[in-house]
């Protein structure tokens, strides 16, 4: 059994993660073509127009789209996470399509853990304007420390990080 690479968050490490990422193909593709041919494909033209595409390892699932964009989510880090979407793109390419593996980039990364309980009043008076806080509409403190970085705290103890990866250009 092959060692698990490191959750993207290492200090959500206790919680589970997932990692977004786009890959573009560089051409079009016949999603019936794909959908009689490839296995683990759910594919319904009537409900929805993209196709789903399961593997095993890393885990991950993929929304390939007929103007040759791909969509990888569920894997538990950034490696993993391109792994998937090159072996998404290799199974493309064995149908005799010109792919290309372009663009490659993380939308975003999704982790949550579970701490002692939050009074979330204090911790909005402590970060008063980077957080915003409704306890008439739900129990939930959101907080913007950085750009593109979402943390928000429920009063039990559930933390979720939710946010982009800010560099891209090392794996182009």
């Amino acid at each position: 059994r092959k060692p698990r690479n490191k959750p993207a968050l290492s200090v959500l490490a206790q919680g589970e993660d997932n990692v977004i990422s786009t890959v573009d193909l560089g051409c079009c593709l016949d999603l019936k073509f794909i959908a009689r041919r490839m296995w683990n494909v759910q594919y319904k033209p009537q409900v929805q127009r993209p196709e789903r595409v399961m593997i095993r390892e890393p885990k991950a699932t993929a929304t390939i789209f007929r103007t040759g964009k791909i969509i990888c989510l569920g894997t538990k880090s950034v490696e993993e996470s391109r792994l998937a979407a090159r072996k998404f793109v290799r199974k493309l390419q064995k149908f005799g399509f010109p792919v290309h593996f372009l663009n490659f980039k993380i939308q975003n990364i999704v982790a949550y853990c579970q701490t002692f309980p939050v009074d979330l009043a204090e911790l909005q008076k402590v970060h008063k304007g980077q957080c915003s806080y409704e306890p008439e509409l739900h129990n939930r403190l959101i907080l913007n420390p950085i750009t593109g970085i979402r943390v928000s705290f429920i009063s039990a103890g559930c933390i979720n990080v939710c946010g982009e990866l800010v560099h891209t250009s090392q794996f182009n």
